[in-house]
C-alpha cells in the first residue's frame, strides 16, 4: 500500500487566524485569543470545502473570529459560502441542551 503525503498549504488571514490545508478541500483553522486569565492561547477546528460551500466543525472561541473566516472564504476562495458551523453550543441548541455558551 502506498500512502501519499499531501503538501500542506498555510493561509495566514491575520495574526490571529491561519488555515492549514491538510487534504484537498480540508483545512484546519487555528486561531489565537488573548485572555487576561490565561494569556494568549490557540484553538483549532476543521473546515470542509466543496463546490463553493464550506462546513465548519468546531468554531473559533469568538463569533468575531468565525465571521472573519467566513468573510475570507467568500472574498478570497471563489465566493465560497460558510453554510453551517458545528460546535458544542450549536449542537446543544439543536438538541435542547443548556451549555454556558
Amino acid at each position: 500500500m502506498t500512502m501519499a503525503i499531501y503538501p500542506s498549504k498555510n493561509i495566514r488571514i491575520n495574526d490571529d487566524i491561519e488555515l492549514i490545508q491538510i487534504a484537498d478541500g480540508f483545512y484546519m483553522h487555528q486561531t489565537f485569543v488573548n485572555s487576561t486569565e490565561f494569556g494568549r492561547f490557540s484553538s483549532n477546528g476543521l473546515l470542509v470545502i466543496k463546490n463553493g460551500k464550506a462546513f465548519m466543525i468546531d468554531t473559533p472561541v469568538t463569533n468575531e473570529t468565525t465571521a472573519k473566516i467566513a468573510t475570507y472564504l467568500k472574498d478570497s476562495m471563489n465566493n465560497c459560502n460558510l453554510l453551517e458551523r458545528f460546535d458544542e453550543c450549536s449542537y446543544s441548541t439543536i438538541h435542547g441542551w443548556t451549555l454556558p455558551c
